[in-house]
């Protein structure tokens, strides 16, 4: 193991973005006594005080070493560099909370009443009764059911980033399934329950190359994005049946699921 010499010579630099914190940056680099390059890379990969024991940069904890470099600068002498990167979420574990990306758009869902009245966010008209396209005998017939049309449903599309080194087992749990035991929070917001579905998840798995890499070894990391759909009003779909002793069809509004 070579030595190292001195610790952020010349060529040291921090970068903080005040307006956006994915483009804080730095580099350190070092002087290393060593017989070779790769022994002058471990040297300070292996050092406590060169990487802060963690990979985190001494002055900007959130800071992660990204990859490290070695130059040769005369015999036994190495200027070995530390590149710094932060981003949303990446191979390295992030302690950020609150990351959340949003979008607003429509989700398209078949019902059949007229949108003089909503329940549950959806058109309910007449009670229920009253129907955009009705059957050929005014929806009495017990084999001409009303006809459906597209309702597009108001709602937030919500990609909130991760990095673990355990695997998110929720990717594979819970895709399609409803809050309806707790609320949800999306950063300050809070999503009340039965508002929020769980849509899935994009997840890719990396490694460090470095066999001793701190703070915790050659471990997977698992990182990407969990995605939601945040309806207001809830998730709600709509149905038909015929009553028999009325003679007529009806709409009637339930959960999703049911």
């Amino acid at each position: 193991m070579g030595t190292i010499i001195s610790s952020d010579i010349p060529g040291s630099s921090l970068t903080i973005a005040f307006q956006n914190y994915e483009r804080d940056a730095a580099t350190r680099k070092f002087l290393v006594d060593s017989w070779s390059r790769a022994d002058a890379i471990e040297t300070v990969i292996s050092d406590a005080a060169a990487l802060n024991g963690t990979v985190n940069h001494p002055d900007e904890g959130a800071l992660k070493a990204d990859g490290i470099t070695a130059q040769a600068v005369g015999p036994g002498r190495w200027v070995v560099t530390v590149q710094y990167l932060r981003r949303k979420y990446g191979a390295i574990p992030s302690t950020v909370t609150g990351l959340v990306n949003l979008r607003m758009a429509y989700e398209g869902i078949e019902v059949y009443c007229t949108p003089d009245e909503f329940v549950g966010g959806l058109p309910f008209g007449g009670n229920g009764k009253k129907f955009a396209y009705p059957g050929g005998n005014f929806s009495t017939d017990p084999r001409d059911p009303p006809k459906p049309w597209v309702y597009n449903r108001p709602v937030v599309n919500v990609q909130i980033p991760f990095s673990s080194t355990s695997f998110p087992d929720q990717a594979l749990n819970n895709i399609g399934k409803i809050n309806l035991n707790a609320a949800i929070d999306f950063g300050t917001f809070n999503a009340p329950t039965g508002t929020v579905r769980y849509d899935g998840a994009e997840m890719k798995a990396t490694g460090p190359s470095y066999d001793f890499y701190v703070p915790s070894g050659a471990q997977i990391r698992y990182y990407g994005t969990y995605s939601y759909t945040f309806s207001p009003n809830g998730f709600y779909k709509q149905r038909v049946d015929y009553d028999d002793s009325l003679q007529e069809w009806y709409a009637e509004n339930v959960p999703w699921g049911f």
